[in-house]
């Protein structure tokens, strides 16, 4: 793809989970076959960040520290290869005792 996935939001889910979710891929030259899913904490570098490959548009990340802050970002692939990235998108995880 030439473009990159568009209104990427991060929701809460839980105290320790995130709701990725995205639109269409902007330029995708051909079918969309998956997407990878790059997040990390938003205290820390990208470069640490957590990679996961779904074919959704959508992703539930789990695990997460309590009330903490979160980017996330994503790019689309074909059977030629990958886009570029997305935006970033920043989430909040819920206070603890809400699981």
């Amino acid at each position: 793809p030439d473009g990159s996935p568009v209104n990427l939001k991060l929701s809460p889910g839980s105290s320790t989970s995130l709701l990725l979710t995205w639109g269409e891929t902007l330029l995708p030259n051909g079918v969309i076959t998956n997407y990878t899913v790059k997040y990390w904490e938003a205290s820390n570098k990208s470069e640490h960040g957590v990679e996961v490959n779904t074919d959704k548009k959508s992703i539930e990340i789990k695990d997460l520290k309590v009330y903490t802050r979160y980017t996330a970002i994503v790019r689309a692939f074909t059977v030629i290869g990958g886009g570029p990235w997305s935006d970033e998108s920043k989430g909040l995880t819920g206070e603890g005792g809400k699981n």
